[in-house]
């Protein structure tokens, strides 16, 4: 299983602990840890008007099961925080996912200050997190976040060794700490954007936990899944 809450639920059903092993989710550190500074990594996406902008990133698909993924937080903090460096950036979303949000975005007086964007190779993936200065994922809390989600992109962020916002679940907890991210209220606009103001004022602090982050990544590569 990918966390210990679904070892829990197998157990539950009579299944035998001792022939459960719980794996998070591996990274490829090649693509995810790549060592691009923010400007090359705009130069390779053709964004260098980005380039004086704070830069904020969700990647990954906008809803699972239909269920919201924490957008619509992300541009309310936008709007909270109203500073036109801000700049937010989705990449991994349907098509009419990408139209949903991009109008939610427009009728917040957001326009130019959101984009939201398809799926993209992992390379090109890769070079958007090194390009962006907070990496976030505010999950909602629900069931399925709250316990039973491993997702792909906390790995990704960590081997990006960029700052991380996330929401404070239980199923986040397992893998990250607060040597690595600072934590969200799930669903609290207002405390997102306290955290990414505090990012970006406290860049010392900001520098120290992303250095830990890429520390903590090297356990989570495939070769070590491997051994």
């Amino acid at each position: 299983t990918t966390n210990n809450f679904l070892k829990q639920e197998f157990i539950k059903q009579s299944f035998d602990s001792e022939k459960i092993l719980v794996c998070p989710h591996g990274v490829e550190l090649n693509l995810f840890g790549q060592t691009l500074s923010r400007d090359q990594a705009l130069v390779k996406l053709n964004l260098d008007e980005l380039a004086k902008k704070k830069i904020l990133l969700y990647t990954g698909s906008f809803k699972t099961m239909n269920f919201s993924k924490g957008l619509a937080e992300i541009l309310r903090a936008l709007k909270i925080l109203n500073d036109p460096q801000l700049f937010f950036a989705a990449v991994g979303g349907s098509k009419e996912n990408i139209i949903e949000y991009q109008a939610m975005a427009d009728s917040l007086g957001l326009t130019g200050q959101a984009s939201f964007l398809a799926p993209v190779s992992q390379p090109t993936l890769g070079n958007w997190q090194q390009a962006a200065d907070v990496l976030l994922m505010p999950f909602p809390d629900q069931a399925h976040y709250r316990y039973f989600m491993a997702p792909l992109k906390m790995f990704e962020y960590l081997a990006a060794a960029k700052p991380i916002i996330a929401s404070d679940l239980p199923s986040i907890r397992q893998v990250l700490s607060d040597e690595v991210c600072w934590f969200c209220q799930p669903g609290n606009p207002n405390d997102l954007a306290d955290k990414i103001s505090y990012v970006f004022t406290h860049q010392e602090l900001a520098e120290q936990k992303s250095r830990a982050a890429g520390e903590l990544a090297k356990n989570f590569s495939w070769p070590m899944r491997a051994e």
